[in-house]
């Protein structure tokens, strides 16, 4: 009897130790969830600017990390919840747009722009989701919205020179763009850190056509 009764003490010393670790997994989990919550959702992102390496005219579209999936489902619930919520529904353009879903980003960055059309940064991302889904007169519209909205917009500015440059074979108008981005801002580089003003004079002299990284 007694060696049952010890049995049985050891078992239930088994489980409530069992029980803790259980508890104390679950404790670490949510917590990281909650980092990794507070990390995707709070956390600033800076508008995408198209620079003059590699032609492309539309990236392939891979399918989304399975962590990517859990952002865009989080913000399609919380966007179905409150479709009002304008800054969830621009969080849900940047998630598809990082993960090349074009026709998505822009549905909802047009979703973000009804309720705050004078968002500059939305405009140039959704001007550059139109590039690359292969329509350069939209993406062309986004970005002089976008210069409308914020004349001192730099990245608006440079991808309305690309879309010109590469799309729609406008060199002049391209580097037109460009020499007004350089008359506000003298220092503006490129992604690789090519000063622009050295990229204006190199086309005026060679009239190369650039493209988009």
């Amino acid at each position: 009897m007694k060696k049952d009764e010890h049995i049985q003490n050891k078992d239930a010393v088994i489980k409530r130790s069992m029980a803790l670790i259980i508890a104390a997994v679950c404790l670490v989990v949510g917590f990281l969830a909650g980092m990794f919550y507070s990390t995707t959702f709070k956390g600033e992102r800076k508008v995408r600017k198209m620079t003059v390496r590699q032609p492309t005219a539309q990236a392939p579209v891979p399918v989304p990390a399975a962590q990517q999936v859990g952002v865009i489902s989080a913000l399609e619930e919380k966007v179905a919840a409150n479709p009002q919520d304008a800054d969830a529904w621009a969080r849900l353009g940047h998630a598809f747009f990082d993960s090349n879903q074009f026709e998505k980003a822009i549905n909802a960055y047009k979703k973000h722009l009804e309720l705050n059309p004078n968002n500059a940064d939305v405009w140039t991302d959704m001007g550059v989701m139109y590039r690359r889904k292969g329509r350069p007169d939209e993406a062309l519209r986004s970005f002089n919205k976008a210069i409308e909205i914020n004349p001192q917009h730099r990245q608006s500015r440079f991808n309305k020179g690309i879309v010109l440059m590469h799309d729609l074979k406008n060199p002049e108008a391209a580097i037109k763009a460009w020499e007004e981005l350089v008359s506000i801002y003298p220092d503006a580089k490129t992604q690789d850190g090519t000063p622009l003003i050295q990229l204006i004079k190199k086309f005026r002299s060679s009239s190369p056509t650039p493209s988009e990284q």
